[in-house]
């Protein structure tokens, strides 16, 4: 026999007042400016920061040696920044294809919970048919 109160509960509410139970309080109403400014904070701040020093400019008179050494400078900056925006790339590939994946196993759960109600549904009214009700 199918728990009447369990399925009373899942039959009368929807998916999201069925998990509502579980969250915590809701916090206190901020703009949509603050909650987006507060989300780039977060994620600015698991950013890692560009640790590449430019070469210092050149004098207006420079001997051999301190344009050897600019170059050399410039050339190493360069890689340098080269190699943080490839970081930077390989982690934004990486994080799409986890956000992607994220999305399709919460997708699925939804999917697989909503069958789980349905079924539940199915078994009510053929229940309900069976007793006379």
């Amino acid at each position: 026999m199918l728990n009447t109160k369990l399925a009373g509960l899942i039959l009368a509410g929807s998916f999201a007042a069925s998990i509502a139970f579980a969250q915590p309080a809701p916090a206190p109403a901020q703009s949509a400016a603050a909650q987006a400014a507060a989300s780039q904070a977060a994620a600015a701040s698991a950013v890692p920061a560009l640790n590449c020093k430019p070469p210092t400019p050149l004098s207006d008179a420079p001997s051999e040696t301190e344009v050897k050494q600019f170059n050399a400078g410039a050339k190493a900056y360069q890689t340098c920044v080269q190699d943080y925006v490839d970081a930077r790339r390989n982690d934004l590939n990486k994080y799409e294809a986890l956000a992607k994946a994220n999305a399709a196993a919460a997708n699925d759960a939804i999917t697989g919970f909503n069958a789980y109600v349905n079924q539940l549904k199915a078994k009510s009214k053929d229940a309900g048919k069976d007793s006379g009700q």
